[in-house]
């Protein structure tokens, strides 16, 4: 009877190769080194393979393994060589453990914007020229091309370096690279393990420039080392006790630790301050009166990980992107996260990065939030502020791509909630924002769903205390906003519901929609279609903003300092539009001109006329008088307006 067939099993290739330390091409051969079995640490290496033009994965039928060339969260690492350097090194080949160790030490955290060669450029480049012009030597007679090789060993150092920078990648560049770095990959590998450990007192701390930035390569607690020694060092006294401890990693394992201590401005750090390529931050807060035990991981060139070791709660497992309030993050809850539900359905690795939104700055207001919404959910994300000296400023997350959902807090207006909601019948679950506001304001950052298929989570309640920011999903593999949190300085009160107001407020709008058959005038999906309402009255200005012929929106300011939004505003995007004031007083009426193209209707000006005078509507215009309120519903292609009072 034939053997049931199992499943092949799935790895991922390294992108660096173990040798040479130069970036594995699309179309490059190589052989990848393999576990099969987690219970036997016996690399097997695979023949030389290659991912064909329009294929990013090959099927190893001898060993029954595919080999990716994109990471997903349930892969298998595989370090690779190329096939070249595998047989121009094999002579002098060191142990495939070794190999697998130092192609495992060159797992990136991220796989985005990789460095094109793992080892330093300043000491590979000097190296290759160096080994280049001993190959070249044959006699006394001087070739050209060795004459070229002297003349650039000739050269300041830094020179040198930007001249290899700009050879490109190609087959001469990767044996030169192979013979440059052989000291590395033919030196006895060190060891890979873990360790828990306390982390105060006396502490040496080994950096190591192998690799194409500085990392941490051990740690030394009195006579015990985790990791590896090297001959640069640092030596401090770590706190017996300490309110945080931050991490900063580079994209291959530990580069910088920090002790916070008292309210974050006593520090003790660990390590040079990196520079060069993505960092990322770890936050580590000990339990009350206890010494901070953690949890250590090294490879064969440096530590690549320091995790708390304990009782886990809710985000400690978060990587950070650079800018986040470290002490704040100790207040993390589930409750005040939107967990999207597809996120590892998405994902490409298992490490969760977040990114915070500062919604409070030093010396600036909020004033203003603007969400670019497409058929993919949230993708872009503004947040706007101004000073006492009338001094602005805007700080842009994601991409400015699609409709801007825009909205604007009068004059001490202050965020009261902020809820998640999405469409329940849709079957990514992608998520928008829905803000409440202390003047009873109700302001959308998304399209306009009917109540009953809109599903809501709040993340932040301003009886729970005062807001910060928001913190959203950046992991690999995630694009747009998914997974959304709120971070908050909190108060010692029972949080209050108001989940229903809001729900009835939704429903008052959607119902005045839906009992003038509005929605359906509007050629789009309900992913696409943004609703916008303003009245007329009390308003002290106006101002158009107009995008080349169309006229995409209006922002009221009313009496008593309260802004409103109709359509689409521009607030400070890469987007250039044009801002027009429109002379409104009592009494005066607002004509609305229309144009129709490829059978959508869109707004092309806006005049402000004296008196009331004969109102129009038609077609191609439609009037306002003063007092009225209106329902602005838009797309990216179509405008209709509609006026809710009687005129």
């Amino acid at each position: 009877m034939d053997s049931i067939t199992q499943k092949p099993l799935q790895y991922v290739r390294i992108p660096h190769c173990a040798l040479c330390g130069q970036k594995l091409s699309a179309s490059a051969a190589f052989r990848s080194l393999i576990l099969s079995n987690d219970r036997c640490y016996h690399p097997i290496v695979t023949p030389s393979i290659f991912f064909s033009k329009n294929d990013d994965v090959v099927y190893v039928q001898s060993l029954g393994v595919q080999i990716h060339k994109y990471p997903r969260p349930d892969f298998r690492s595989a370090p690779s060589v190329h096939s070249i350097c595998w047989t121009t090194a094999s002579p002098n080949l060191p142990s495939i453990f070794n190999t697998y160790d130092l192609g495992v030490a060159m797992t990136p955290l991220v796989w985005d914007d990789l460095p094109q060669e793992i080892y330093q450029p300043f000491d590979i480049s000097i190296k290759s020229v160096q080994s280049s012009i001993v190959s070249c030597s044959h006699g006394d007679t001087k070739t050209t091309l060795l004459e070229l090789l002297e003349r650039c060993a000739a050269l300041p150092v830094e020179l040198i370096v930007i001249i290899w920078s700009y050879v490109r990648p190609c087959y001469a560049k990767v044996l030169l690279a192979l013979h440059a770095s052989q000291s590395i990959w033919s030196a006895p590998s060190l060891a890979t393990g873990r360790a828990v450990t306390s982390l105060f007192g006396l502490i040496r701390v080994y950096h190591t420039k192998v690799m194409h930035d500085t990392y941490i390569c051990g740690v030394r607690q009195g006579r015990v080392l985790f990791g590896h020694e090297s001959s640069h060092f640092i030596d401090i006294s770590a706190p017996l006790l300490c309110d945080i401890l931050v991490l900063t990693l580079g994209i291959y394992g530990l580069q910088r630790l920090e002790f916070l201590t008292g309210e974050g401005t006593g520090s003790t750090s660990l390590g040079v301050p990196p520079v060069g390529f993505k960092k990322f931050i770890g936050v580590i807060l000990p339990r009350q009166e206890a010494p901070l035990r953690v949890h250590i991981e090294w490879d064969t060139l440096k530590i690549t990980a320091i995790r708390y070791f304990g009782q886990p709660r809710f985000g400690h497992d978060f990587l950070w992107e650079p800018e986040v309030p470290w002490l704040k993050t100790g207040r993390l809850c589930s409750m005040c996260f939107y967990d999207w539900p597809r996120h590892f359905d998405f994902a490409t690795q298992h490490q969760r990065v977040m990114a915070y939104i500062p919604l409070c700055r030093d010396s600036f207001v909020l004033y203003g939030l603007t969400a670019f919404c497409s058929s993919r959910g949230v993708i872009g994300l503004g947040t706007h502020f101004y000073s006492h000296s009338q001094l602005s400023k805007s700080y842009w997350f994601g991409r400015q791509h699609g409709c801007p959902v825009h909205i604007q807090l009068g004059y001490a207006e202050t965020i009261k909630s902020v809820h998640v909601f999405w469409h329940q019948k849709d079957a990514l679950s992608k998520p928008y924002l829905l803000i409440s506001t202390d003047k009873r304001r109700v302001l959308t950052l998304g399209p306009c769903f009917p109540p009953s298929e809109t599903k809501l989570k709040k993340i932040f309640n301003a009886d729970y205390g005062d807001i910060l920011g928001l913190y959203y999903d950046r992991s690999p593999g995630i694009t747009g906003f998914t997974s959304v949190g709120a971070i908050f300085q909190p108060r010692e009160l029972s949080p209050q519901q108001e989940y229903e107001s809001i729900t009835l407020r939704l429903q008052e709008h959607y119902d005045r929609l839906h009992r003038h058959h509005i929605t359906r005038r509007l050629r789009a999906s309900c992913f696409s279609t943004f609703s916008s309402q303003a009245s007329f009255a009390n308003v002290q200005s106006l101002k158009a903003c107009y995008l080349e012929s169309r006229c995409t929106g209006l922002l009221l300011q009313y009496n008593d300092g309260t802004k409103m939004v109709l359509g689409q505003w521009y607030e400070s995007t890469l987007i250039q539009a044009d801002k027009r004031d429109i002379n409104f007083q009592h009494g005066d009426t607002l004509r609305f001109y229309f144009h129709e193209q490829n059978e959508d209707q869109v707004l092309t000006s806006i005049e402000s006329l004296r008196g009331a005078g004969n109102l129009e509507s038609n077609l191609f215009s439609i009037d306002i008088i003063h007092g009225a309120e209106i329902i602005w519903l838009f797309s990216n292609f179509s405008d209709i307006i509609f006026p809710l009072s009687d005129q």
